[in-house]
Parts: structure tokens; C-alpha cells; sequence
């Protein structure tokens, strides 16, 4: 199977597990990951790019387990996954059907109009906003981000959507 984590889900169960220590020694908590890893490791948050200080906060995160924190560590695990910050995948049929009724794989799901709608025309939309900061100056990481969609049904007309995104640094 396949885990994909971004940093915003390590910060997640970092708030549920307490800091850790990498094997180096660095502290990593929920209050600083973002920031080491925006700053030390230079990636993109949205992106989903590995980097060192991720890693060693991951690798201090399985290093430290007791009974105590494995339960804190699988809260923050479902945490994260629960606001789609982990995804997971399974060859196993079962394990991989189960991570699809919870919505844990990360796939789109197939979308089927409800049945008051299966006699008149009914379609689905779906919309991804996705932003990459190709620069070298981070500034992404100081821009606030909103959006709102906006859906218009009415009778005798056609449906319109209207996507607003705002950005403010």
C-alpha cells in the first residue's frame, strides 16, 4: 500500500502526539513543522514534495512509540485523514474497499443523482483548486487564501456556478 501524508497532517498528529525528537535530535511540533518544513526543507506545501525536516519528524514520530502514544499517533492519524491530509491505499481488496467507504484513498468518488432527479436531466461537477509557488521566495507562505463557490439552480434556467478566489499577503 501507499500512505501519502502532507505537512499540514503531520502538524495534525503532531498536535495529538506532543513534540518529538528526530534521530538528529531537532524538536518538531505541531507549532513549528509547517514552518521547518517550508523554510529548512524548501517545499511547497500544497505540492506534496518530500523533505528532510518532514521525514525526520516522521521518523521521530515512529521512533518514540509506547502504548500511550501509538494511541495518540493512530488519533492523529484519522484526524488527518478525516480532513484529507493522509490518503491510503491497499493491494488488499478488502483493506482497499474499506479505505474507499471512508473515503480515506483519496479518490473521487462517482458521483449518481438522487432518485427524485433519475426522471429529469441530472449531471455532476466537480472543482479542484490548485496553487504551486515556482518561486524561490516562499511568499505563498504568508498569502491568506479564500474561496467560495457559489451554485445558481433555478427553474427555465440553466444552472451556473461562479468561483471566486481571493488572495491577500
Amino acid at each position: 500500500g501507499t500512505a501519502f501524508l502532507t505537512s499540514k497532517g503531520v502538524r495534525r498528529i503532531l498536535s495529538k502526539t506532543g513534540p518529538v525528537l528526530s534521530p538528529q535530535g531537532d524538536e518538531f511540533s505541531a507549532e513549528n513543522i509547517i514552518e521547518r518544513v517550508t523554510f529548512e526543507g524548501g517545499a511547497s506545501l500544497d505540492v506534496g514534495q518530500t523533505t528532510e525536516p518532514l521525514l525526520d519528524a516522521v521518523r521521530g514520530l515512529r521512533g518514540s512509540f509506547t502504548k500511550d502514544s501509538a494511541a495518540r499517533f493512530a488519533r492523529g492519524m484519522l484526524d488527518a485523514a478525516s480532513h484529507q491530509e493522509l490518503f491510503l491505499t491497499a493491494h488488499q481488496p478488502d483493506i482497499a474497499q474499506a479505505l474507499s467507504l471512508v473515503s480515506f484513498d483519496g479518490a473521487i468518488g462517482a458521483s449518481t443523482c438522487p432518485t427524485q432527479f433519475h426522471s429529469t436531466r441530472c449531471t455532476s461537477d466537480f472543482l479542484g483548486v490548485f496553487d504551486a509557488n515556482l518561486s524561490v521566495n516562499r511568499a505563498d507562505y504568508f498569502l491568506e487564501r479564500e474561496r467560495n463557490v457559489r451554485v445558481t439552480l433555478a427553474p427555465e434556467t440553466e444552472p451556473t456556478v461562479t468561483v471566486t478566489l481571493v488572495y491577500r499577503n
